[in-house]
């Protein structure tokens, strides 16, 4: 018998290939890590933020492009730009675990203690 004839009638029986989102989660290679009670992860050496809800929380991290793609049940959480400083804080993560530990100060003093403290991490990720 000819292998198209084959094919033909093997092809009845096969089904369609799932859709891109399910076949990207087997074409991307994801590491897990787990959360700190920094809100802060590690990869390659590095400290990256999340927000405080993912505290002692597992995330699958993707690296695509020199970004850093955080995942929780794969739902997008945060996009980091791969950095060789030891601490990378985003500035919404860093303001709201602030304000979970202040809760007595209002957010103008947050914010401003938020970027006093960013500018001394990021001081002493120069040295």
């Amino acid at each position: 018998m000819p292998p198209i004839m084959l094919f033909q009638k093997e092809k009845e029986y096969l089904k369609p290939l799932p859709n891109n989102k399910i076949m990207n989660n087997y074409l991307y290679d994801t590491l897990l890590t787990k959360v700190s009670n920094e809100s802060l992860f590690y990869y390659k050496g590095s400290k990256y933020s999340v927000p405080i809800k993912f505290i002692n929380r597992t995330l699958n991290l993707r690296e695509e492009n020199n970004k850093l793609y955080v995942y929780y049940n794969k739902e997008l959480i945060t996009i980091h730009d791969i950095s060789n400083k030891y601490i990378n804080y985003k500035d919404e993560h860093y303001s709201e675990g602030l304000m979970t530990l202040l809760k007595y100060k209002n957010k103008n003093e947050i914010d401003e203690n938020s970027k006093k403290n960013l500018e001394l991490i990021n001081k002493l990720n120069e040295v």
